[in-house]
């Protein structure tokens, strides 16, 4: 079916240290290949393929009423990238055509929250 993929991997590693009022995310996703467009006769299926997602949190509190949180969402920035399935053997690899390919680049995000 359009959309779905085969299989779906979402795994994170936590921590949080109390004393030190610390806390660290990593999570890592991906996604088995999936199908993007549907073919129809003379036009072949375009599959979007797998990549891999890092993505790494921490949070600090300050004090009572001070906390820090930085991020970085994409770590690999790995190119999302679509192909046609072109010779229709249902296999999509380096052969089949090269429909679009780009990367969404890595988002960095720095915040402050202040409690009172």
């Amino acid at each position: 079916m359009m959309g779905q993929s085969p299989y779906v991997i979402n795994t994170g590693l936590y921590y949080t240290n109390s004393e030190h009022k610390l806390q660290c995310n990593l999570q890592y996703n991906i996604i088995g290949e999936r199908l993007f467009v549907v073919g129809t006769e003379g036009t072949p299926d375009v599959y979007e393929l797998p990549r891999n997602v890092i993505d790494f949190s921490v949070t600090k509190n300050i004090g009572k009423n001070f906390e820090i949180k930085a991020g970085v969402q994409d770590l690999l920035n790995q190119a999302v990238v679509l192909r046609q399935d072109s010779n229709e053997d249902g296999k999509i690899s380096s052969n089949d055509e090269l429909i679009y390919s780009y990367k969404r680049g890595t988002y960095y995000t720095l915040g402050f929250v202040v409690r009172y």
